[in-house]
């Protein structure tokens, strides 16, 4: 490996050509594997650069990055253009984009890391357009008043065949880039007392104070504003009635019952408003425009993450005002609505559905806007076919609508305020559906792709963006998924065996008598309801009933079952798969394909020690300078890293001690810190040399990680052991 020296002159730092690139694209893992900072795109690497390359955007590059406050979703679009450099084609493993997003709450000074997602491209000659494809984290940023406004930074870093490194923002990819944007952060929909009178600043009286329970939260109330509240609102501004009427005017044209009494008013007739200037021939323009309007928002983007079964649209709002009230108001909706062309004939006849996204006014917004994100949940998957027939594209239509939606039979349809996009979607290779087919999408949140047939796990999470390595599975394990054609009345039931055993040894996954707890989203119209403690119970053969069956009743996160594995299944393989009832009979069942995961609910294990003339102990005293050495272990089964801490930091002035053993070592998987294999550090020494750290008592401590990916995503499992010692400052 080059160590990193001065850069002879002759190192590129252009784009190169195409067919340099197709190279290059070649190599690019054995490249960085061999240097990895071949590309000179690390920061502070130790190695030398080869060549100078970053953000090549002609393969892929983000399109969109957008928000959508009510889900606190934040959403990604991006565009792959070519037709190959992807690793091989549908039926290969492809390539992965990974995607690693980002918020800043001072304005892009400081970014605080939100996760990893991805999805794999492929190779694709059939294709003559640009794909899209769109990716998903749910983040949790701290929301505020109505009355604060809450717009912050995000930002997306899109790389190709490499994950872009934690907590490293200002990290540049070499194929792919970075897109930043500004979101609105949904305020306060339930408050505490306490928390309002801080944030206004008023003391309580103490008798005041005593007798209120200043934890006790309050929801929030939206006001709605009448047509006259919004004349009023926008006098003197260049909002027109033409925008902030438009529902009301929506109304008298396409429902002739409200407007019947007009006629009898007599020529010239007056529309009935009186607050506002605006006269009946002008009707006519305004609701047959020749195209929409974008100068308030404009639909730039659309994807579909096949994952999830999920079309996204990201919008940019352009202007602070001019949509129906601030953050204390009900607002206004943003609405998009998509279409497919399922035989290719270019007519979109098949409507799928409309989504919204509630949009304020604000006294000013960033020069490039604010971008928001819509999704709907569709049942695409109905369309796969498996990959020897080669990759299943899809023409969408999307048309966004400000305040009034695209009617769902009209796909030609020109909004008043909006616009129309239209992309190429890549629907995953899958068995041919007729009828209903369960699909297991994802199971401990890692797409069924990423597992490999030993149990084991690569690849980023689909909704926690856990960064897998080889990893087995623990704890809580969710099983997500789709029953494709499914309905109201659709019935299934999760089942497992131990891997290798006979299908008769099948048995159902239930969580009862609790019940399975998912949560559940409906939309009736704009509004929305998220039911976080929804409860379905099995009957008495293990089958659930279907709740993920439209796209406004729908299940968050796809879930089919939450498995709760425990010591019984310990260090054992599994087999899962989901089963469609038919007829109520079992031996009818239709069965989705088998998912096979590896359980590990052990815990690693630390031990510490001191070497004090030939024994190990836990607490030492040492005079300053003293160099002192110890034993330690940091082992797990499915071992990812070690390492070690001093507290207090401070005083310790970054001394931290040096492993002496073991020596390094590489797997064929590459694992943790350095490459250790597993079980990690069954037996190490160590030494420190107090030198440097301030006369104090400390504790050291070893930490030790396991790669098992616990409760669906949530974290791995770590175990620790500490010593103490006092350094003395030296004696006059």
């Amino acid at each position: 490996m080059a160590r990193k020296k001065p850069a002879p002159p002759s190192r590129r730092s252009k784009t190169p050509p195409i067919k340099e690139q197709e190279r290059l694209r070649h190599r690019f893992r054995p490249l960085v594997l061999q240097n990895p900072n071949y590309f000179g795109n690390l920061q502070d690497s130790e190695f030398e650069s080869e060549l100078k390359l970053s953000e090549l955007k002609s393969y892929e590059e983000i399109g969109c990055v957008g928000y959508q406050p009510r889900f606190e979703r934040l959403e990604a679009v991006v565009f792959i253009h070519r037709k190959s450099g992807y690793n091989g084609g549908v039926c290969t493993d492809g390539s992965t984009e990974f995607i690693r997003f980002y918020l800043s709450y001072d304005g892009g000074a400081t970014w605080d890391d939100q996760g990893l997602s991805s999805f794999t491209a492929y190779d694709i000659p059939e294709n003559d357009s640009r794909l899209e494809y769109a990716v998903s984290r749910t983040v949790d940023p701290p929301r505020r008043f109505c009355f604060i406004p809450n717009l912050i930074r995000a930002r997306a870093i899109l790389s190709w065949n490499q994950a872009p490194p934690q907590d490293q923002p200002d990290w540049k990819p070499v194929w792919g880039d970075v897109h930043d944007t500004w979101i609105e952060v949904e305020p306060w929909r339930l408050f505490a007392l306490g928390d309002l009178f801080d944030e206004i600043q008023i003391d309580l009286p103490g008798p005041l104070k005593e007798t209120l329970d200043l934890a006790t939260t309050v929801p929030s109330k939206k006001k709605t504003l009448s047509l006259a509240e919004k004349a009023e609102l926008y006098k003197g501004t260049d909002v027109k009635p033409a925008r902030f009427a438009l529902q009301e005017l929506d109304q008298l044209v396409h429902k002739p019952i409200l407007s019947a009494s007009l006629p009898e008013l007599g020529p010239p007739f007056a529309l009935p408003f009186p607050e506002l200037d605006l006269d009946l021939p002008d009707l006519g323009d305004l609701f047959n425009p020749g195209d929409g309007n974008v100068s308030y928002e404009e639909l730039e983007c659309v994807g579909f993450d096949g994952r999830t079964d999920t079309l996204v649209g990201i919008l940019r709002v352009k202007k602070p005002n001019g949509y129906s009230g601030g953050a204390c108001t009900d607002g206004s909706q943003e609405y998009v609505t998509f279409w497919a062309d399922v035989n290719g004939n270019g007519t979109f006849e098949t409507c799928l559905g409309t989504a919204s996204v509630t949009v304020h006014d604000y006294d000013e917004i960033p020069d490039e806007g604010l971008e928001y994100s819509v999704f709907l949940k569709t049942d695409l998957r109905r369309y796969q076919q498996p990959c020897r027939k080669g990759a299943r594209l899809m023409p969408i239509r999307a048309i966004l609508s400000w305040a009034v939606p695209a009617p769902c039979f009209n796909p030609n349809h020109v909004p008043v305020w909006g616009n129309r996009e239209e992309t190429v979607i890549h629907i995953p290779a899958g068995r041919v559906v007729q009828g209903s087919l369960p699909v297991i999408a994802s199971v401990g949140d890692m797409a069924t792709p990423d597992i490999a047939a030993d149990g084991y796990a690569t690849g980023s999470g689909v909704e926690t963006g856990f960064a897998a390595e080889y990893s087995p599975f623990g704890g809580r394990i969710d099983i997500a998924g789709k029953i494709v054609g499914g309905t109201a009345s659709s019935k299934y039931r999760v089942m497992v065996k131990p891997h290798g055993a006979p299908d008769t040894d099948y048995v159902p996954v239930t969580v009862e008598p609790t019940g399975l707890k998912l949560t559940l989203v409906t939309v009736v119209g704009t509004v929305v309801t998220i039911d976080t403690d929804h409860v379905v119970h099995a009957d008495a053969q293990g089958y659930y009933p279907y709740e993920d069956y439209a796209s406004n009743h729908f299940i968050d996160g796809n879930i089919l079952m939450r498995w709760h594995t425990g010591g019984a299944e310990d260090g054992q393989a599994f087999d899962l798969r989901v089963d469609l009832s038919v007829d109520g009979n079992p031996l009818n069942d239709i069965h989705s394909d088998v998912v096979t995961v590896h359980v590990d609910n052990d815990a690693p294990e630390a031990t510490l020690d001191i070497n004090l003339g030939g024994t190990g102990a836990t607490c030492a005293d040492f005079g300053a300078g003293t160099v002192f050495d110890g034993n330690f272990s940091a082992t797990d089964a499915h071992f990812r890293r070690f390492w070690f801490s001093i507290l207090p930091g401070g005083p310790a002035n970054g001394v931290l001690p040096t492993p002496t053993s073991p020596t390094v070592q590489w797997s064929e998987h590459v694992i943790g810190v350095g490459g250790l294999i597993d079980p990690g550090v069954p037996s190490g020494t160590y030494q420190l040399n107090t030198s440097g750290m301030d006369p104090c008592g400390y504790s050291l401590t070893v930490w030790v990680e396991s790669r098992t990916n616990v409760n669906s995503g949530v974290g791995r499992r770590r175990d620790s052991a500490s010593v103490g010692f006092c350094v003395r400052a030296p004696e006059d």
